[in-house]
């Protein structure tokens, strides 16, 4: 796949679907989160690196997903079906999924499918490299805990309409992360990337086909003082 062109569209595609991840099982009951006073001004002003996190609830961690990832239905009339998704996305793909890899209350792997509105578990298919993946990510912040997150990007969904799409992965992830911190703020909780793109641990479970691309890690928590 080339690296150096810039994306061009193909001719119109019928079949925007995505693939389904395989899940061992599902999940979908989520509290509701409560956002704190501020002002979105005041949220993307204070939003800023923290080096320091402890533990937060997987179902806090999950709603938060949740209300970034959801695919949201804004059509009436004769534009019925029509979604909107809380991120830019470039020809409105939305191609990046989230995995929650490692943290408290975690076992396996859990996704969210916007197709579906659900959660569910993704089996490890190379468990010692699994592990040893995980602990290296540990190594970025060392003395804090939380939920460590994967960002991979669909290529082959991406590839249906446009040709040489790698950067628009890149771009909708950097989107993605974006919308992460300032949700994270808005609702008392950190978000910190990690450096670490997470091809190993993409590589060590069963993901839907071969042409899934790692885009980023991080962690997230509640900050410490």
């Amino acid at each position: 796949m080339a690296t150096n062109t810039e994306p061009t569209p193909k001719l119109p595609h019928s079949d925007k679907s995505k693939e389904r991840w395989r899940l061992s099982s599902t999940m979908s009951e989520l509290p509701e989160l409560v956002a704190t006073s501020k002002s979105f001004s005041e949220v993307a002003a204070e939003r800023r690196t923290v080096r320091r996190l402890s533990e937060l609830e997987l179902d806090s961690t999950m709603a938060i997903i949740r209300m970034i990832a959801l695919s949201r239905e804004i059509g009436v009339g004769s534009n019925k079906g029509r979604h909107r998704k809380l991120t830019i996305s470039a020809g409105a793909l939305h191609p990046v999924e989230v995995l929650i890899v490692s943290g408290p209350a975690i076992v396996e792997p859990i996704i969210y499918s916007d197709t579906d509105d659900i959660f569910g578990t993704v089996t490890i298919s190379q468990l010692p490299r699994f592990n040893a993946e995980i602990e290296g990510l540990r190594t970025f912040l060392p003395n804090s805990s939380g939920h460590f997150l994967m960002f991979v990007g669909n290529a082959r969904h991406v590839e249906r309409s446009y040709n040489d799409p790698l950067s628009l992965l890149w771009r909708d992830a950097g989107a993605m992360m974006q919308m992460f911190a300032l949700y994270a703020s808005a609702y008392g909780f950190a978000f910190v990337p990690l450096g670490s793109t997470g091809s190993g641990i993409l590589e060590s479970i069963d993901s839907p086909h071969e042409d899934y691309l790692a885009l980023g890690t991080a962690l997230m928590g509640r900050a410490l003082p």
